[in-house]
């Protein structure tokens, strides 16, 4: 059984496909079209990898993110491409997902698991009904990304602060309440990046990024 139905997830699938493994399933407590973070917390136009980077088509060139970009908009269009637009790259991994019939089931949420005799006893929750099942797996894959931890956190000193004065960048934000405002960002990754461009795009006065590292952090930890 998988966890997380992002592209993560969906490649994982489909490399336990090629293995010839069958009796798989994949969940993902989003509704379909909505995994990943692309339609959530992910607040930037453009992916910031290479256009030409592998995605979950395993080197597959026909299920590439170029062969679907090309027969949309033509090799010509492909070429003249920077970076590509988040708007498009969600459409993508609908497309894979179709066409290889993943086994994705959506807006199920797993809610304990519990080893059981070699084997693995798991606990799902149906998000539209609250209904409850419980199935056994030989083995779990947790593909649920900066999620894995569990649950998102801030700073104790937030407790002190009206949750009116401050956002995760997890949730939803408005960010036209920062206009003629000065905004302060805790931390100096990505998201850091991504959320103070937007504060900056919604014309807020001024933006401070306070980080702890002496230097910002240069290389993608999780490529290695």
């Amino acid at each position: 059984m998988g966890v997380g139905g992002g592209q993560g997830g969906l490649a994982i699938a489909f490399q336990l496909l090629r293995e010839r493994v069958q009796n798989i399933q994949v969940i993902d407590a989003a509704e379909a079209g909505q995994e990943g973070p692309w339609l959530n917390y992910a607040r930037i136009p453009t992916l910031p990898s290479p256009k030409e980077g592998n995605g979950p088509d395993l080197n597959i060139p026909s299920l590439a993110f170029q062969a679907w970009y090309e027969a949309r908009f033509g090799k010509l269009s492909w070429k003249k491409l920077n970076k590509i637009p988040t708007e498009l790259w969600v459409n993508y991994p609908k497309r894979f997902r179709k066409i290889l019939s993943l086994p994705l089931q959506n807006i199920m949420r797993l809610i304990a698991l519990v080893p059981l005799q070699g084997n693995i006893n798991v606990k799902i929750e149906c998000l539209n009904t609250g209904d409850v099942k419980e199935e056994t797996t030989r083995k779990l894959i947790l593909a649920t990304g900066i999620e894995t931890p569990g649950k998102w956190s801030v700073p104790p000193i937030s407790q002190k602060i009206p949750k009116d004065f401050w956002f995760h960048t997890s949730e939803k934000i408005d960010f036209d309440l920062f206009k003629n405002k000065e905004v302060a960002v805790l931390g100096a990754g990505a998201s850091a990046m991504d959320n103070a461009v937007m504060a900056l795009e919604a014309k807020a006065l001024g933006v401070t990024l306070y980080c702890r590292r002496s230097e910002l952090q240069r290389v993608q930890p999780f490529k290695w």
